[in-house]
């Protein structure tokens, strides 16, 4: 156990991100009463915060309106030591982005009803939230706004769940989202999202469809290197069909995967259950089998293949099998956290040789030991003297202070941060900045001047997508 927290115990710190942390808990009752969940609580640095706090209360609001079997449940907001906590559902599976690693390394993406099926119970998910009214009947207007692989898990039940609401926007939300602040995973943004325009639901419709196009295509669709790169091709929103990439594709897919991807918020589908509607029409018709417990051996399949598959740089590659009757389970691909860690390389297999006899080596032989071993001696000191400096110059220059990159939509724009002028275009990255607040100007010819309040953080790196708007004439 790490920490006693109120009426939880926290196991397992699970991740930290720029806003909260997140533990895998456990609730304690009477009787012996517990249930396994999960804690996200604001960061220290960040609880006095007012406008994180408020970001913080809002994700809770809005996720707890939500009852739906493809999202994350809420079970309770507190305050526990001058710090907020959301107490949510633990979810025992993969997010996509795992799935998709796992399949790349062995270079097949995931079967495409499976595909279908997970953006199909997705999309439930989103047209729930979209749908939500208050108390009058009024529309809520709950956008995600942060639709990516990240955000949609698979159960190891085969079920889908969506998380994280945490910049989602609703009407009544306390912190509304000013002109120009990109908020998102910008690979996954809308159009009209990224030119900084206020968004609806579609703008979810669409980030959904980057994910089908991903899963189905074993391809980053808009990801570019970098964000400035990535923005202008999210813009120009230019999508080739699934099938011309992967032709072995059933083409019926590409005009479902285009009409999500359509530039203009016109042509889209313009509600998730359209979507969902069009998904589900094209599993039934190509009667392929994917419900929770074909996708939950599917998931099973990955971890059993990364359990029985040697490491691919140590074992020389064997002929391929003949193929199984289950295709699914054919194109099983490994655990991609025990694939990209796993440094240990086995020794090669060497062959028997007799057991030597008992006498003496020559004494050119002894010599040459014992110049060998001085020579792995002194490299070995030469080594540890090498890693003792760097590790002194480390004591002594002390922790190093975070830093701000700052890119923008165009690219090139002057900078001046903390009324100091860059010398530097966007994108670019700004000094070493000890924590605290900045005020940011970017501005650009022909645009409007960006000016905002940067808050530093304790450490990490601070990213600022900025988009400016034209002048009107």
């Amino acid at each position: 156990m790490l920490e006693l927290y109120g009426h939880y115990e926290l196991i397992e710190r699970l991740a930290t991100g720029g806003m909260a942390e997140l533990f895998r808990a456990r609730q304690l009752g009477v009787r012996g009463f517990e249930k396994e969940l999960v804690i996200k609580r604001i960061l220290p640095s960040l609880a006095a915060d007012v406008t994180f706090v408020r970001m913080f209360l809002d994700e809770a609001r809005i996720a707890a309106r939500l009852n739906h079997p493809n999202i994350a449940q809420i079970y309770n907001l507190g305050l526990q030591g001058g710090t907020y906590f959301i107490a949510m559902e633990f979810i025992d599976g993969k997010d996509l982005r795992e799935v998709w690693k796992c399949c790349a390394l062995r270079g097949v993406p995931m079967p495409q009803q499976h595909a279908a099926r997970v953006v199909s119970e997705a999309a439930a998910a989103l047209h729930h939230a979209h749908g939500r009214t208050n108390k009058k009947g009024q529309p809520l207007g709950i956008v995600h706004r942060d639709v990516s692989p990240q955000n949609i898990l698979i159960t190891t039940a085969g079920d889908i769940k969506v998380i994280d609401f945490g910049i989602a926007k609703a009407a009544d939300s306390s912190e509304q989202t000013r002109a120009g602040i990109l908020k998102g995973k910008l690979a996954y943004m809308a159009p009209e999202q990224a030119a900084g325009h206020r968004v609806d639901r579609r703008a979810d419709i669409f980030a959904l469809g980057v994910v089908l196009h991903e899963l189905l295509t074993g391809q980053r669709l808009f990801k570019r290197e970098t964000e400035a790169s990535t923005l202008t091709a999210v813009g120009k929103c230019q999508v080739d069909a699934p099938s011309s990439l992967r032709p072995e594709l059933d083409p019926g897919l590409d005009a479902i995967v285009l009409k999500a991807l359509a530039k203009s918020t016109r042509h889209r589908y313009q509600t998730a259950e359209e979507l969902q509607l069009a998904l589900e029409q094209w599993l039934l018709s190509r009667k392929l089998p994917s419900g929770p417990a074909h996708l939950a051996q599917f998931l099973a399949s990955l971890s059993t293949a990364a359990a029985t598959e040697p490491s691919p740089r140590s074992v020389t590659p064997a002929p391929p099998a003949p193929p199984a009757a289950n295709p699914a389970l054919t194109r099983a691909d490994g655990d991609a956290t025990r694939l990209l860690h796993d440094t240990q390389v086995d020794k090669k297999s060497e062959p028997s040789l007799p057991a030597p006899r008992r006498t003496e080596p020559p004494a050119s032989l002894l010599g040459d030991m014992s110049r060998r071993q001085v020579g792995v001696f002194a490299f070995l000191l030469g080594v540890s003297v090498v890693a003792i400096a760097l590790l002194v110059g480390l004591m002594a220059s002390g922790p190093k202070a975070p830093s701000v990159r700052v890119s923008s939509q165009p690219a090139g724009a002057s900078v001046v941060w903390n009324g100091v002028k860059v010398p530097a275009v966007t994108p670019c990255v700004l000094p070493d900045t000890p924590p605290g607040s900045y005020r940011l100007e970017v501005s650009f010819p022909g645009y409007e001047p960006y000016r905002a309040q940067a808050t530093m953080p304790d450490r990490g790196a601070l990213e600022l997508s900025v988009v400016l708007r034209p002048l009107l004439r």
